[in-house]
């Protein structure tokens, strides 16, 4: 099941009867725009949470943390 080539060819005749040839244009040109800015938001989306949550921090003792603590 899944749209076949008769059917795209179906819908593309009603977006044209719809909406006409000059506009068509304009509309693919927003829903171009559209579609990159979606996937340019999950891009920056995992980089955030990339970024936010270190796998494993590293923190070397520095002089100023004073020698380390004996149990």
């Amino acid at each position: 099941m899944g749209i076949g080539f008769r059917e795209l060819l179906v819908i593309l005749a009603i977006v044209i009867f719809v909406w006409g040839t000059k506009r068509l244009p304009n509309i693919m040109e927003d829903v171009a725009k559209g579609i990159k800015s979606f996937k340019q938001g999950l891009r920056d989306d995992d980089g955030a949470s990339a970024q936010s949550s270190p796998e494993k921090p590293n923190k070397q003792p520095s002089s100023q943390d004073g020698p380390p603590s004996s149990l």
